[in-house]
């Protein structure tokens, strides 16, 4: 089963070991340089869908062959060496004391002492996947404690807001500063200046979009990039769904509720639909139809144009689905009669023609 390069290789291996090292060493170097090719090749280029799913699928690929090997020297240390019994970690005391007779600072300075001891014996691997468990353990808790932070300015807020103006006022004093103040202030004594103000930042705010948008585009994405952006996109949402309940409990507090027009559309010639004509009930409808859809939000007449085209494209489906049949039918029909009746037969299939092609 095996190519003229491998038993070549196996014989290096068997009789001329400076050979076969040479070579590796040759292969070494070789697969370096193609990575660092193929590592600067993705760096420069727009990373797609298909790219990262075949990073993906090396990153196994690796991680496959190296539990291979890990396995295969497991297997070979344990046919040919006797595993020597383990050694203690643990560190005598300095003192010669017990942990539980140690003072707070000699426990802490032996506590220390063992976490080196035992990090300084991990691999790599492990090191790497410790520091890992770590970083995300700290992040954890640092957005718990932001989010008790969160909740308890809320609630101070809610309590502010079910006290009296009076008290209110002290509260914003204590909470708002002198920006917010100021902005306060145009608000209810100079509204010019106030809108002035808020298109500045409507500006502002846009030029910086703008900006981390090409910033974005001209980078490769992370991982935290791309986390990054799910969050914007969260409290986006959050800041749009807050503003429409300001707005709809505003409107319900400050306008009243019109009664609703009735649509009906008066006939002309003053008869009640089940007098009519024919003609005159088809222009009635017609009529009723048109003033229905006058008074449609630009939304409503955008679904309902989108539920008739599939309700029209189903249809014309299924009647051609039916004409099909049909001439299935009739073409199999044709094929069982004999010579001279089979041109009897297309003369009355004449309705569909390309009957007679499939014949």
């Amino acid at each position: 089963m095996s190519s003229n390069s491998s038993k070549l290789r196996h014989r290096w291996k068997e009789e001329e070991p400076e050979k076969y090292q040479a070579y590796l060493l040759q292969q070494r170097i070789r697969n370096k340089e193609r990575r660092d090719k193929k590592k600067t090749k993705q760096a420069e280029e727009m990373p797609t869908r298909a790219a990262l799913q075949q990073i993906e699928r090396e990153k196994l690929a690796q991680r496959e062959r190296s539990r291979r090997y890990r396995e295969k020297k497991a297997a070979q240390s344990c046919s040919t060496t006797v595993r020597e019994p383990r050694e203690s970690t643990t560190i005598a005391s300095s003192t010669g004391k017990k942990r539980c007779e140690m003072t707070e600072e000699e426990r802490r300075k032996h506590d220390s002492e063992v976490r080196k001891n035992h990090y300084s014996r991990m691999s790599d691997q492990m090191k790497t996947a410790r520091k890992k468990i770590d970083k995300e353990r700290k992040q954890k808790k640092r957005e718990e404690e932001k989010a008790k932070e969160t909740t308890a300015a809320i609630g101070l807020i809610n309590l502010l807001k079910r006290l009296p103006k009076t008290q209110q006022n002290v509260g914003s004093k204590i909470m708002s500063s002198n920006s917010s103040k100021l902005r306060h202030r145009w608000k209810e004594e100079e509204p010019e200046k106030y809108q002035a103000y808020l298109l500045q930042q409507r500006i502002r705010n846009k030029e910086r979009r703008d900006k981390k948008k090409t910033k974005r585009a001209e980078e490769m994405p992370t991982r935290a990039a791309l986390q990054q952006i799910e969050r914007e996109k969260l409290a986006q949402r959050e800041r749009g769904r807050r503003y429409r309940e300001k707005k709809a409990a505003q409107s319900c507090s400050t306008t009243v509720r019109q009664p609703h027009e009735s649509t009906t559309v008066a006939s002309s010639t003053g008869k009640r639909r089940c007098d009519m004509t024919e003609e005159e009930r088809r222009k009635h409808d017609s009529e009723v139809r048109k003033n229905h859809y006058s008074r449609m939000s630009d939304q409503m007449k955008t679904a309902r144009k989108k539920i008739d085209k599939e309700r029209k494209q189903k249809k014309r489906e299924e009647e051609k689905a039916k004409e099909t049949t049909a001439a299935i039918g009739l073409i199999n029909l044709l094929k069982r009669l004999p010579k001279t009746q089979q041109n009897v037969g297309s003369k009355v299939n004449m309705k569909y023609p390309y009957v007679m092609c499939c014949l």
